[in-house]
């Protein structure tokens, strides 16, 4: 059942300050479904950060606020809009994603998506109905009973990436992951949980779009072009043959795809 906790409740509970969204304000109160008790976990600092010379760029920190157009990004909060909607339920039930909608006392609503372990829910795809560069960040639920994965896709992808919650959380957890840079247009986000070999919960809270400046784009793209570091190499053991069990040439080119666009030479 869902109760009502303070800003700063719920901020603990999703590990950082909500930022980015001047449409989806947070009020004073927020109602979550989300069980009594929170692991602690401090609220991130969500004032600009001043950029100091040697500093990571925002693709390699990772981090939502650092981007410049962070208060511009577009939140769907509203993961029910995904397709097929016959994949959805507000029941928990097999070969489904359950939907579980939560409500911020501004009159702001969302809908998060959540399938255990055993669910074997279907691939989504979430229309994401924006054009140009992004940061696209995804905010993963994970319950007290252990981690969860999804494997996001863009339109045109050869292979998912996994995006996962830390290991345990006593209460559960919310977790805000970046996923990649990309240039959108009316691109849709493929979304996947992890049923085959070892299989994995997946929850999925929201998607956050930041636009990028003119600057970004232009540092982000002469980064991911670059050819002057050192090639460097990689090896496989094959463990992901038994952990994930593909059946496919896109399963398993998944071992690869984390590695596109990084000095690894793919």
């Amino acid at each position: 059942m869902a109760r009502k906790v303070t800003r700063r409740e719920f901020e603990r509970l999703i590990g950082r300050t909500m930022v980015g969204s001047a449409a989806v304000p947070l009020a004073a109160n927020a109602i979550v479904p989300i069980a009594p008790g929170s692991d602690g976990s401090r609220a991130e600092d969500a004032r600009p950060v001043e950029r100091k010379e040697g500093d990571l760029k925002p693709w390699a920190d990772v981090v939502a606020r650092r981007w410049e157009n962070a208060s511009k990004a577009h939140v769907i909060m509203d993961m029910s809009r995904c397709e097929p909607s016959a994949a959805l339920s507000f029941q928990a039930r097999a070969r489904h994603w359950k939907v579980i909608p939560y409500e911020l006392t501004d009159g702001a609503k969302g809908s998060l998506l959540w399938a255990a372990l055993e669910q074997a829910a279907p691939p989504l795809r979430l229309r994401l109905g924006v054009k140009g560069w992004h940061a696209i960040f995804v905010c993963v639920y994970a319950t007290v009973l252990g981690p969860s994965t999804v494997w996001l896709k863009l339109d045109g992808d050869a292979a998912g990436q996994p995006r996962t919650t830390k290991e345990y959380s006593p209460y559960g957890s919310f977790t805000e992951v970046f996923y990649k840079v990309a240039e959108l247009n009316d691109t849709a986000l493929h979304i996947e949980q992890q049923s085959t070999g070892a299989a994995s919960a997946a929850g999925i809270v929201y998607v956050k779009l930041i636009p990028l400046s003119r600057e970004e784009v232009a540092g982000f793209v002469a980064d991911r072009d670059q050819r002057e570091p050192r090639r460097l190499a990689v090896t496989s053991d094959s463990g992901f043959l038994g952990s994930r069990a593909p059946t496919t040439m896109e399963e398993i080119l998944r071992e690869l795809e984390v590695l596109r666009n990084t000095d690894f030479g793919t």
